[in-house]
């Protein structure tokens, strides 16, 4: 049933793409929009319980149904994410009433884990635990972010569609995700992975380019110790992937 429903979720994100670039609004354009933001926020919080899970989901969910089309990350609604995140993941994800409302909240989650703004000024585990929340969600609800599905492009990495790979769909939706909400500086964002004539290459999730991991180890700064945990982690992934496709 759940790649059922995938099947249904791609075919109409690739029918039906969203027709904007999906990019976020900026948090603050000038010292007006701050002080409004401010103040919006402080209201919000003045109307959630701290113990009252309920309360912080109905609350985030109505500031963002307002952007109708797009998320919109501001002060209002990162606030209301902060205090959503203080209750444990799988309890959030089983009091998320319909897939509507998970599309909204993922879509969310999406916008926040790739703004500048919000990455540059909050915690990063703030990020972090916006995506545990994302994964549990997806566990129980099968949806991905509109965002891959932007500028009427078909959704990245998803050519593999045509070569007889709908039997791995959850694995390969499940790291559109991840490939979306990861923190891409110590993360690679792939949805393929192959070896070249000199290099290792990777089709990213962000812009369905093909790169180089020579080039994005130059770019990027992990330490050792979470370059050993990647290659402990990729190690897994691809013997969970060869069993699985065996079955």
């Amino acid at each position: 049933m759940r790649d059922l429903l995938l099947h249904l979720v791609i075919m109409e994100g690739t029918c039906r793409p969203v027709t904007s670039s999906f990019q976020t609004e900026r948090l603050c354009l000038n010292d007006s929009d701050v002080i409004e933001n401010i103040e919006i926020s402080t209201e919000a919080r003045q109307h959630v319980h701290e113990d009252d899970l309920v309360g912080c989901i109905h609350s985030l969910l109505t500031q963002l149904r307002k952007a109708k089309l797009e998320p919109s990350v501001n002060t209002t609604t990162i606030e209301l994410m902060r205090s959503l995140l203080r209750f444990d993941y799988a309890e959030i994800a089983k009091r998320v009433c319909s897939v509507a409302d998970a599309q909204t909240l993922i879509d969310f989650i999406d916008s926040l884990t790739n703004d500048s703004y919000f990455l540059s000024h909050c915690v990063p585990d703030t990020a972090r635990q916006a995506a545990c929340l994302a994964l549990e969600i997806d566990a129980r609800v099968p949806v991905v972010p509109r965002s891959l599905f932007s500028n009427s492009d078909i959704c990245p990495g998803h050519d593999w569609c045509s070569r007889g790979y709908w039997t791995n769909i959850s694995i390969w939706c499940q790291g559109a995700l991840l490939g979306r909400i990861s923190d891409h500086n110590y993360i690679v964002p792939l949805l393929q992975i192959y070896e070249g004539d000199s290099d290792m290459h990777f089709v990213s999730s962000l812009a369905n380019e093909i790169k180089s991991l020579k080039e994005w180890r130059e770019r990027s700064s992990p330490s050792s110790v979470e370059i050993i945990k990647a290659v402990s982690l990729t190690t897994s992934e691809q013997f969970f992937l060869q069993t699985f496709s065996r079955c």
